[in-house]
């Protein structure tokens, strides 16, 4: 991206989220045995407060998943932060709720992250490592912006912490594990949340780990 690169916000479009939702069902059922939520995060969830999903990087898949969630059991105002050059690539997902990020518009782009979860219902979701890691990895390094969202709110929001595997197991398509944690950032505030959420991803990979013995 070059430095002229203008900030692409998130749009909303009504017939755009019928005919992916539609497209994506189809797709996670023809690709995995199922989608397997394992711990209370999402079922403690509150639609009066703002949600921020954070979640490890491991494919492609990981905007499309938390789309899925959402209008299963969330039903929030889904937005998602991915690279604006992927963005400009695919502009229908800007009426989906994506908007852009890269160098260029790191300012814009986490203003408007904060924007977002300044109001009821909305849904952010990142994956701070910034790009696509093994789900192996023992530690999630995180990219620097998501301190600077939470100093900008004045309200409480809640924080979907996620750890996401694949496996097949006995299966002949694979099943796609999220592990989840509910925060709210009016009872929780620690030195770290990529301290935090370390803790929560290091225990959830030992709980995976147990699912194949």
């Amino acid at each position: 991206m070059s430095e002229s690169s203008a900030f692409i916000p998130a749009g909303n479009g009504k017939l755009q989220h019928l005919i992916f939702k539609l497209y994506l069902n189809a797709q996670i059922k023809k690709s995995f045995q199922e989608i397997k939520i394992i711990g209370k995060g999402i079922e403690e969830h509150s639609n009066a407060l703002p949600m921020l999903y954070l979640g490890n990087h491991i494919s492609w898949w990981d905007g499309f998943i938390p789309y899925y969630l959402n209008n299963k059991y969330l039903q929030q105002n889904f937005h998602l932060m991915m690279l604006e050059s992927e963005l400009i690539k695919r502009p229908f997902f800007r009426k989906l709720g994506a908007f852009g990020m890269d160098s260029t518009i790191i300012r814009q782009s986490l203003l408007h992250s904060a924007e977002i979860l300044s109001h009821p219902r909305n849904m952010l979701v990142m994956f701070p490592q910034g790009k696509i890691h093994s789900q192996q990895l023992p530690n999630i390094k995180w990219q620097p912006g998501l301190q600077f969202i939470l100093d900008k709110l004045t309200d409480t929001i809640q924080i979907l912490f996620t750890a996401h595997f694949v496996d097949y197991f006995q299966h002949q398509k694979p099943t796609w594990y999220i592990y989840t944690k509910l925060l709210n950032t009016s009872t929780t505030q620690p030195d770290s949340w990529q301290s935090l959420y370390q803790e929560f991803y290091h225990d959830s990979q030992t709980k995976h780990s147990f699912l194949a013995q």
